[in-house]
Protein backbone atom coordinates (compact mmCIF):
# COMPACT_ATOMS: atom_id res chain seq x y z
CA UNK A 1 0.00 0.00 0.00
CA UNK A 2 1.55 3.59 -1.02
CA UNK A 3 2.06 5.38 1.66
CA UNK A 4 1.60 9.48 1.47
CA UNK A 5 3.58 11.31 4.10
CA UNK A 6 2.24 14.82 5.58
CA UNK A 7 4.47 17.48 4.38
CA UNK A 8 4.74 19.75 7.91
CA UNK A 9 7.42 22.28 7.24
CA UNK A 10 8.85 22.65 3.54
CA UNK A 11 9.26 20.41 0.46
CA UNK A 12 11.82 21.49 -2.39
CA UNK A 13 12.27 20.75 -6.16
CA UNK A 14 15.50 21.05 -7.27
CA UNK A 15 17.36 21.43 -10.70
CA UNK A 16 18.49 17.96 -11.82
CA UNK A 17 21.80 19.68 -13.25
CA UNK A 18 22.45 22.11 -10.59
CA UNK A 19 20.65 21.12 -7.63
CA UNK A 20 19.32 24.61 -7.18
CA UNK A 21 15.83 25.11 -6.36
CA UNK A 22 13.19 25.02 -8.76
CA UNK A 23 10.15 25.60 -6.86
CA UNK A 24 8.59 25.02 -2.95
CA UNK A 25 5.78 23.46 -1.36
CA UNK A 26 4.32 24.31 2.26
CA UNK A 27 1.80 22.26 4.16
CA UNK A 28 -0.98 24.53 2.93
CA UNK A 29 0.19 27.05 0.44
CA UNK A 30 0.16 24.68 -2.84
CA UNK A 31 3.20 24.16 -5.17
CA UNK A 32 3.41 27.59 -6.07
CA UNK A 33 2.48 29.67 -2.61
CA UNK A 34 -0.61 31.48 -3.27
CA UNK A 35 -0.24 31.97 -7.03
CA UNK A 36 -3.42 30.50 -8.92
CA UNK A 37 -2.28 27.23 -10.62
CA UNK A 38 -2.05 28.10 -14.13
CA UNK A 39 -0.32 31.73 -13.53
CA UNK A 40 2.63 30.02 -11.76
CA UNK A 41 2.83 27.22 -13.91
CA UNK A 42 3.98 29.59 -16.88
CA UNK A 43 6.72 30.54 -14.70
CA UNK A 44 8.27 27.33 -14.47
CA UNK A 45 7.16 25.62 -17.34
CA UNK A 46 7.25 26.70 -21.18
CA UNK A 47 5.78 24.24 -23.32
CA UNK A 48 3.53 21.14 -22.79
CA UNK A 49 0.76 18.39 -24.20
CA UNK A 50 -1.07 15.84 -22.64
CA UNK A 51 0.15 12.72 -21.70
CA UNK A 52 -1.30 10.44 -23.88
CA UNK A 53 -2.16 6.54 -23.48
CA UNK A 54 -2.96 4.09 -26.33
CA UNK A 55 -6.20 2.36 -25.59
CA UNK A 56 -7.37 3.34 -22.20
CA UNK A 57 -7.09 5.37 -19.06
CA UNK A 58 -4.74 3.96 -16.51
CA UNK A 59 -6.16 1.53 -14.19
CA UNK A 60 -8.57 1.75 -12.04
CA UNK A 61 -9.99 4.44 -14.25
CA UNK A 62 -12.65 4.65 -16.66
CA UNK A 63 -12.61 7.66 -18.42
CA UNK A 64 -10.75 10.56 -19.40
CA UNK A 65 -12.94 13.01 -17.39
CA UNK A 66 -11.38 11.41 -14.14
CA UNK A 67 -8.11 12.43 -14.25
CA UNK A 68 -5.91 14.84 -16.39
CA UNK A 69 -2.01 14.27 -16.53
CA UNK A 70 0.22 16.25 -18.72
CA UNK A 71 4.13 16.77 -19.52
CA UNK A 72 5.73 19.82 -19.28
CA UNK A 73 8.96 21.20 -19.74
CA UNK A 74 10.65 24.20 -18.48
CA UNK A 75 14.19 25.71 -18.06
CA UNK A 76 16.20 26.11 -14.59
CA UNK A 77 16.29 30.06 -14.00
CA UNK A 78 19.83 29.28 -12.48
CA UNK A 79 21.75 27.68 -15.05
CA UNK A 80 19.54 27.15 -18.06
CA UNK A 81 19.26 23.58 -18.47
CA UNK A 82 15.91 22.04 -19.55
CA UNK A 83 14.05 19.84 -17.04
CA UNK A 84 10.24 18.09 -17.44
CA UNK A 85 7.19 17.05 -15.08
CA UNK A 86 4.37 15.78 -14.91
CA UNK A 87 0.95 16.65 -13.40
CA UNK A 88 -1.26 14.24 -12.86
CA UNK A 89 -5.13 15.84 -11.54
CA UNK A 90 -7.40 14.11 -10.10
CA UNK A 91 -11.48 15.82 -9.35
CA UNK A 92 -13.97 13.98 -6.61
CA UNK A 93 -16.64 13.47 -9.42
CA UNK A 94 -15.63 13.19 -12.69
CA UNK A 95 -15.54 16.39 -15.03
CA UNK A 96 -16.47 16.99 -18.59
CA UNK A 97 -14.45 19.94 -19.34
CA UNK A 98 -13.28 19.07 -23.21
CA UNK A 99 -13.66 21.18 -25.68
CA UNK A 100 -16.79 22.10 -27.49
CA UNK A 101 -17.31 19.20 -30.35
CA UNK A 102 -14.73 17.30 -29.18
CA UNK A 103 -14.21 13.97 -26.95
CA UNK A 104 -15.46 14.71 -23.12
CA UNK A 105 -11.91 15.39 -20.89
CA UNK A 106 -11.09 17.04 -17.94
CA UNK A 107 -8.52 19.43 -18.54
CA UNK A 108 -7.18 21.03 -15.04
CA UNK A 109 -6.19 24.72 -15.95
CA UNK A 110 -7.98 27.89 -15.01
CA UNK A 111 -9.70 28.25 -18.65
CA UNK A 112 -11.34 25.09 -17.61
CA UNK A 113 -11.77 24.28 -14.40
CA UNK A 114 -10.92 27.06 -11.06
CA UNK A 115 -8.16 25.69 -8.85
CA UNK A 116 -8.59 27.79 -6.14
CA UNK A 117 -5.41 28.81 -3.99
CA UNK A 118 -7.36 26.61 -0.85
CA UNK A 119 -5.03 23.91 0.14
CA UNK A 120 -6.09 20.76 2.19
CA UNK A 121 -2.66 19.38 2.96
CA UNK A 122 0.46 18.59 1.09
CA UNK A 123 2.03 15.25 0.86
CA UNK A 124 4.85 13.47 -0.11
CA UNK A 125 4.25 10.44 -1.94
CA UNK A 126 5.70 6.71 -1.56
CA UNK A 127 9.55 6.95 -3.25
CA UNK A 128 9.51 3.09 -3.86
CA UNK A 129 6.94 4.72 -6.69
CA UNK A 130 9.33 8.31 -7.21
CA UNK A 131 10.99 10.25 -5.06
CA UNK A 132 9.59 13.31 -6.89
CA UNK A 133 6.30 13.05 -5.75
CA UNK A 134 4.04 15.48 -4.23
CA UNK A 135 0.21 15.53 -3.73
CA UNK A 136 -1.43 18.62 -3.20
CA UNK A 137 -5.29 18.62 -1.75
CA UNK A 138 -6.42 21.45 -3.65
CA UNK A 139 -10.38 23.25 -3.32
CA UNK A 140 -11.79 23.77 -7.12
CA UNK A 141 -15.21 25.11 -9.03
CA UNK A 142 -16.50 23.82 -12.00
CA UNK A 143 -19.82 23.90 -13.35
CA UNK A 144 -21.43 26.25 -10.43
CA UNK A 145 -20.40 23.65 -7.82
CA UNK A 146 -17.67 23.25 -5.01
CA UNK A 147 -15.41 20.26 -5.34
CA UNK A 148 -12.36 18.71 -4.59
CA UNK A 149 -8.85 17.87 -6.85
CA UNK A 150 -5.97 16.18 -6.30
CA UNK A 151 -3.10 17.49 -8.22
CA UNK A 152 0.25 15.47 -8.32
CA UNK A 153 3.34 16.86 -9.06
CA UNK A 154 5.96 14.76 -10.33
CA UNK A 155 9.59 15.76 -11.23
CA UNK A 156 11.41 17.54 -11.94
CA UNK A 157 13.70 15.20 -14.37
CA UNK A 158 16.84 15.95 -16.55
CA UNK A 159 16.58 15.95 -20.22
CA UNK A 160 13.28 18.20 -20.84
CA UNK A 161 15.35 20.10 -23.85
CA UNK A 162 14.86 16.27 -25.77
CA UNK A 163 11.11 16.82 -25.55
CA UNK A 164 11.29 20.32 -27.66
CA UNK A 165 11.01 19.25 -31.65
CA UNK A 166 9.76 21.16 -34.89
CA UNK A 167 6.27 21.98 -33.21
CA UNK A 168 7.43 22.62 -29.83
CA UNK A 169 6.47 19.65 -26.89
CA UNK A 170 3.69 17.98 -28.59
CA UNK A 171 2.85 14.22 -28.24
CA UNK A 172 1.63 13.91 -31.80
CA UNK A 173 4.87 14.31 -32.85
CA UNK A 174 6.69 11.85 -30.68
CA UNK A 175 6.66 9.08 -33.19
CA UNK A 176 8.76 10.97 -35.16
CA UNK A 177 10.89 12.45 -32.18
CA UNK A 178 14.63 11.05 -31.57
CA UNK A 179 14.52 8.13 -28.74
CA UNK A 180 15.13 10.62 -26.24
CA UNK A 181 11.76 12.33 -26.53
CA UNK A 182 10.33 8.57 -26.97
CA UNK A 183 11.87 7.69 -23.60
CA UNK A 184 10.19 10.57 -21.98
CA UNK A 185 6.71 10.57 -23.25
CA UNK A 186 6.93 6.62 -22.36
CA UNK A 187 8.31 7.37 -18.73
CA UNK A 188 5.97 10.15 -18.05
CA UNK A 189 3.04 8.03 -19.16
CA UNK A 190 4.49 5.15 -16.82
CA UNK A 191 5.00 7.32 -13.87
CA UNK A 192 0.91 8.39 -14.45
CA UNK A 193 0.23 4.95 -14.63
CA UNK A 194 2.38 3.88 -10.69
CA UNK A 195 0.75 6.85 -8.75
CA UNK A 196 -3.09 6.42 -9.81
CA UNK A 197 -4.10 3.46 -8.18
CA UNK A 198 -2.91 5.10 -5.11
CA UNK A 199 -4.03 8.56 -6.36
CA UNK A 200 -7.51 7.21 -6.56
CA UNK A 201 -7.47 5.07 -3.12
CA UNK A 202 -6.26 9.07 -1.56
CA UNK A 203 -8.88 10.70 -3.26
CA UNK A 204 -12.11 8.03 -2.60
CA UNK A 205 -10.57 7.94 0.96
CA UNK A 206 -11.64 11.60 1.52
CA UNK A 207 -14.77 11.38 0.08
CA UNK A 208 -16.29 9.60 2.29
CA UNK A 209 -14.39 11.04 5.35
CA UNK A 210 -17.47 13.24 6.74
Amino acid sequence: MTIFTRIETEYVASCPSCKQWLWKVGPNSGFFGKAPLETATRYIASDGDTVPFVEEPPAPLTAYTEYDATLLKGECPHCGDGYWFVTASYPEVPVSNGPRGGPAGFICDEGRIEITDRVEGAFIGDPAVTDTWVQMRQSARWDGRDIRVDVHMIGPFSGGDDLVGSIGVSSCGMAAGNESRRTIWETAADLVKAVTPAAIDSMRARSTTP
